[in-house]
């Protein structure tokens, strides 16, 4: 039976490190370079084919590595953006609605609050 891309589970448990990912794809496409400027008609032997498989392996999990971190990022800005909403009495379209975030602080910060904008902001624009 072929090896699956994926035959470690223990890989896919591993913490996101944003170097080894990028050195996982920078050594995937150094390899798949290698295989394609070969001289017409010469075959890789079968080290370099495996080892050229390996690195695209590798790049294929520090891949999905990296969708699982933006996703959890993602989730964990939209729930403190979504702690720090109007208390619940307050109209948020009158001037003077309180944070509810910010007032379990003791602060007394309209809404929006910087917090609120700033969550929003790279939620919606990639950027605060």
């Amino acid at each position: 039976m072929p090896d699956l891309p994926f035959s470690n589970p223990a890989a896919e448990l591993q913490p996101f490190d944003l170097d080894t990912a990028n050195l996982s794809i920078g050594n995937a496409i150094v390899s798949l370079v290698k295989l394609l400027m070969r001289a017409p008609g010469t075959t890789p032997g079968p080290a370099e084919a495996r080892a050229a498989l390996d690195n695209v392996q590798a790049a294929l999990t520090a891949g999905a590595g990296a969708c699982r971190e933006v996703t959890r990022m993602h989730t964990e800005l939209a729930a403190l953006r979504d702690s720090h909403r109007p208390q619940p009495h307050a109209d948020p379209t009158q001037p003077g609605a309180l944070c509810a975030g910010c007032s379990v602080h003791g602060s007394i910060v309209s809404w929006p609050c910087g917090t609120w904008t700033a969550a929003e902001r790279i939620l919606n624009h990639g950027k605060a």
